[in-house]
């Protein structure tokens, strides 16, 4: 009887929850061989964009290994279906990330809860535009592997692990959705200058990335989201993105007082600013897949396994 806990022997592979577990292992394993790899470059802005550059190939493989061999599913299935379209939906992405970010600056600086201390500003003066190009690539790979990570891979397989008979199940989808987003705001809460408030808010922004996945089945959308919402976070209006201070940005800010509602230490994702913005995202995004799926129904699909 305990056989069929790890597998699934109408679908021919391991269970979904053995799946994740496997998944997980490698993916951190992926995580540690760039700290590994990167850690006798002496430079902080080298060590932590090459690590950043490195998740690329390193993420994939371990995305790419479990999805041949446990999934027994084409990789384009997590929502990887290259296009003209899809660069198009990871633009509209970039593009509404970028808004959101604007909104916060202008919002905190109105307000006088943040003010610009510098502008160009740099830790390490190599040359400016290089040093911009390599944040945004670098957020771009996180960009890249979180979503492929916390969106694609597990919305994708616990939704179908959820959906007991493999038909169309919206609410697999919905609660696969909801868990995927739980453990995306946990696994922030390692970072320097963590709060509960912080958590609770990278999970309902957690929640505003796979809105677009869970309705769309693309990653194209999430991907330029998450990547814009935290280059222009951090390297166009100067604030810590979950914890980390920016070693190069346009505009440098500071917090005038650590209070509630900018995110202190953490940045603003740590703050009650994060409320409106993630409601102003998800109307955003309500119109994008309006807009480019004429849909905005959530896709039972997702839940249904297809090799």
């Amino acid at each position: 009887m305990i056989y069929k806990y790890f597998y699934n022997t109408n679908e021919h592979r391991l269970t979904a929850g053995v799946r994740i577990v496997i998944q997980f292992a490698l993916f951190l394993s992926a995580y540690i061989l760039t700290i590994v790899v990167t850690s006798g470059i002496d430079n902080y802005y080298i060590s932590n964009l090459t690590q950043e550059l490195l998740l690329i190939p390193f993420g994939i493989i371990s995305i790419y290994l479990p999805i041949y061999f446990f999934d027994k599913r084409k990789f384009e299935h997590l929502g990887f279906q290259f296009s003209k379209k899809w660069f198009f939906d990871f633009l509209y992405g970039i593009s509404i990330g970028g808004i959101l970010m604007l909104f916060v600056f202008l919002f905190l600086i109105t307000f006088n809860k943040i003010e610009i201390t510098s502008i160009l500003h740099s830790d390490y003066n190599y040359y400016f535009p290089i040093e911009i190009a390599g944040r945004f690539f670098g957020y771009l790979s996180i960009g890249l592997i979180e979503e492929a990570f916390s969106r694609g891979y597990h919305i994708k397989n616990i939704s179908e692990g959820l959906n007991s008979d493999n038909s169309g199940n919206k609410n697999s989808v919905i609660l696969a959705w909801i868990i995927s987003s739980f453990v995306f705001g946990i696994l922030h809460g390692a970072n320097p200058d963590a709060s509960l408030l912080g958590i609770v808010n990278l999970f309902l922004i957690g929640f505003l990335y796979g809105y677009a996945y869970i309705v769309s089945g693309s990653l194209a959308f999430p991907i330029g989201l998450h990547t814009a919402w935290n280059f222009f976070q951090g390297n166009v209006f100067g604030f810590n993105v979950s914890g980390f201070k920016p070693e190069v940005t346009f505009i440098l800010t500071k917090n005038i007082d650590n209070d509630l509602i900018s995110g202190g230490n953490f940045g603003p994702e740590s703050g009650l600013i994060m409320l409106p913005t993630i409601l102003i995202g998800f109307i955003l995004s309500y119109y994008f897949l309006k807009f480019r799926f004429n849909n905005t129904s959530i896709n039972p699909l997702l839940s249904v396994y297809k090799k």
